[in-house]
């Protein structure tokens, strides 16, 4: 077999990150990193990990058989390593015109390394292709191997304009059982488009640097922010979200922002904390919301709360993180918001 790197944009076109020039599939560049860590170590760590970043191409090949290298060996205990370190393969499917699973990674789950077989057509026919990476541990160097004689073709999402979504490890993809049931990879299928996930597990406190970077992200038609699971633990999105909105709007002051309180979680049933602080952000983000629309701003309002069924943790993996139905559940949620508004922008 011939073997090529992802990285190579003759055959391939990398989605969800913008600073894949570096070393890694990295969503913070080195530069990014740096400026973070004294404040926020976790959210550069997880910055790390590849969750979101896809590829896109097309092949005749025969068989796919990818080498993937990453930071570390699978560690999570409420995660499926294969959604925590593998990838999966979706195809565009000609009779639904949908991308559809073909295949995903089975491995070791204590080596950081693995080598797997995605995808067996032995018709010859050229195919559209979308290779969704690791979501919890970075990926360091992906390879693709294929029949010696077959063509690789980089492809591009047909819909222009990005997507960012800034959150917690919900955005990031915790606890889903494989990468394709990311938030917005889910998303990126259906619209068929480019999304930039910051998730960022335990870590999304808005800090005012990276409004900044998120900021610095060219193309963007909308900001997602949804992260009162970590910053609405305390006071710090109070204090914290009007500078970081203020900071994003300096590179994009007119594009729509929705502002998304959090999902029902198990412990919503007896932990009165947890109850109080839930009916406080929401009360709050309501008025801010509110607030900045009366001046005249793109802000929007997203209620977590009615994404789940009520007291329904079925839907997460562990009474917090979404499970496979959780994600769906959100990323429809979303998806049902962003076309109201992007319908709205048109009229």
């Amino acid at each position: 077999m011939k073997y090529y790197d992802l990285k190579e944009q003759d055959h391939f076109y990398l989605y969800g990150s913008t600073v894949l020039r570096e070393p890694g599939f990295h969503r913070f560049s080195i530069a990014e990193r740096a400026l973070i860590k004294p404040e926020n170590p976790d959210a550069a760590w997880h910055s790390l990990c590849s969750a979101g970043i896809q590829a896109k191409f097309s092949t005749d090949a025969k068989e796919m058989v990818f080498r993937v290298r990453l930071l570390l060996a699978s560690n999570m205990e409420n995660m499926s390593a294969i959604g925590q370190s593998g990838i999966d393969l979706y195809y565009r499917n000609d009779e639904t015109s949908a991308y559809t699973l073909l295949d995903v990674s089975r491995f070791d789950f204590h080596l950081d390394h693995y080598e797997v077989s995605l995808g067996h057509f032995h018709d010859g026919e050229k195919r559209s292709y979308l290779l969704n990476l690791p979501l919890y541990m970075g990926a360091v160097e992906v390879m693709m191997g294929v029949n010696d004689e077959a063509i690789i073709t980089p492809e591009r999402f047909e819909n222009k304009g990005r997507i960012a979504v800034y959150g917690t490890s919900i955005v990031q993809g915790g606890c889903v059982s494989r990468p394709g049931m990311l938030i917005t990879n889910l998303l990126s299928r259906w619209m068929n488009r480019e999304f930039l996930n910051f998730g960022f597990s335990g870590a999304a406190l808005a800090e005012q640097s990276v409004a900044a970077i998120i900021g610095s992200r060219p193309f963007l038609e909308m900001l997602i922010i949804d992260i009162e699971a970590n910053a609405g633990t305390s006071d710090l999105m109070e204090k914290r979200l009007p500078v970081f909105i203020a900071e994003f709007r300096k590179s994009y002051p007119r594009i729509p922002i929705i502002l998304v309180s959090r999902t029902t979680f198990a412990m919503d049933q007896y932990d009165e904390e947890r109850i109080r602080l839930r009916a406080f952000y929401d009360g709050w983000l309501r008025k801010q919301v509110k607030k900045w629309r009366k001046e005249g701003k793109n802000v929007h309002y997203l209620n977590g709360a009615g994404i789940f069924p009520k007291y329904d943790a079925e839907y997460t993996a562990d009474g917090i993180h979404p499970s496979d139905l959780g994600a769906m559940a959100i990323a429809k949620a979303y998806l049902k918001q962003i076309i109201r508004i992007e319908k709205t922008k048109t009229n």
